[in-house]
């Protein structure tokens, strides 16, 4: 594998999951910035002190939900976009909701436009998750197949911890307002890095063959897993060939949404992944991610 494919592969995976990680986590801070919830109109005086208003729980719990509300929309739009309409399409999908919603969420007037274009950050980067691993996967070479759908979850990892980190640095700026919407405001760098990166990337070519694009899906192939230790392109031309194989038995089948539930050997797969995801989501790892800070305010802890 070349040195440019190496980075394709590594900016598809890694940076297309950043604009997940990022988005999803800097939320926690936010909730937690005095200015931001001064802004927003939450506060009030408890006994003499700063608290949260009688409906600020409710309305704070609604900047996650629509979050999460956006994110199932988002990848069953995205899913759809990918497969009727190519890779690269659903990535400037997924790359211009997070766009919309970013923006307006940095610059954000009210408490109600916060909410509402929450919806819009969650299906943007949600629509990434369902994308991501699968274009990374498409273009990789099959021994590091693995490697790079493995970067996703580095990507996510570190966008969690990018946006914890910005949180601490602009907590200590003299502007008020640069303490909640600086951080929002840096989340637009991803998606526009994925943008920046699709400018470089091939289209899938497994998705080419499924509409019947052969010979471009041919010479992407060829170019993807040249191999100067193979001048005849004998590895290319097998994988090449396997893909072909592999099409023809998907489009034979003719595989549906509901068929993922009414035929036995796509129910059982059905069942384990999204088995899976529910347990990893059911460990509380939102709420924590969500309102960590605000959650260690409330048991004293300080800076």
């Amino acid at each position: 594998m070349e040195l440019g494919e190496f980075w394709m592969c590594f900016g598809v995976g890694f940076v297309g999951q950043l604009a997940v990680g990022y988005p999803a986590a800097i939320i926690s801070v936010t909730l937690a910035q005095p200015s931001f919830l001064e802004y927003m109109g939450l506060l009030t005086t408890i006994n003499g002190k700063p608290g949260l208003d009688g409906h600020a729980n409710s309305l704070l719990g609604a900047t996650n939900g629509l979050f999460q509300a956006g994110a199932f929309f988002g990848v069953l739009a995205g899913s759809y976009i990918m497969d009727k309409y190519g890779r690269k399409m659903a990535a400037i999908y997924s790359a211009t909701l997070s766009i919309i919603g970013g923006v307006c969420l940095c610059a954000a007037q009210n408490i109600t436009m916060f909410i509402v274009f929450r919806f819009f950050a969650g299906a943007g980067a949600f629509a990434f998750v369902a994308l991501m691993p699968v274009y990374a996967a498409e273009l990789a070479p099959p021994k590091l197949r693995g490697f790079f759908v493995g970067m996703n979850c580095l990507g996510i990892a570190l966008g969690y911890a990018l946006a914890a980190y910005m949180g601490l640095a602009f907590y200590y700026t003299k502007s008020p307002a640069a303490h909640w919407r600086a951080p929002l405001g840096l989340a637009l760098i991803f998606p526009v890095a994925v943008l920046i990166v699709l400018l470089f990337v091939p289209e899938s070519p497994r998705w080419l063959l499924m509409v019947g694009r052969v010979e471009e899906a041919r010479e992407i192939v060829m170019k993807l897993h040249y191999n100067k230790n193979d001048a005849d392109g004998q590895d290319a031309r097998s994988e090449f060939y396997q893909m072909q194989k592999q099409i023809e038995h998907d489009q034979m089948v003719k595989p549906t949404w509901m068929e993922m539930f009414t035929r036995p050997s796509y129910r059982k797969r059905t069942i384990l992944a999204c088995g899976f995801a529910f347990i990893g989501q059911s460990t509380g790892i939102l709420v924590i991610n969500n309102y960590g800070p605000t959650i260690y305010a409330a048991l004293g802890t300080t800076r």
